[in-house]
C-alpha cells in the first residue's frame, strides 16, 4: 500500500511539472485539465494514507 501512496505523490509532482509547461506555452486549458488530474492523485494518496 505505502509503493502505491509514493507512486500517486509522484503522478501528482509530474502532472503539476506537465501543467507548468503548458502553461508557460499558453495552452490555458490543458494546464487546468493537468492540475485537476494533479490534486486528483494527491488527493487519492491521502485517502489511500487513512487505510494504512
Amino acid at each position: 500500500m505505502k509503493e502505491l501512496v509514493k507512486y500517486r505523490i509522484n503522478k501528482s509532482k509530474e502532472t503539476l511539472k506537465d501543467a507548468k509547461l503548458l502553461f508557460d506555452k499558453g495552452s490555458l486549458f490543458s494546464s487546468v485539465n493537468r492540475l485537476y488530474y494533479s490534486a486528483f492523485a494527491e488527493a487519492d494518496a491521502a485517502s489511500l494514507t487513512q487505510a494504512l
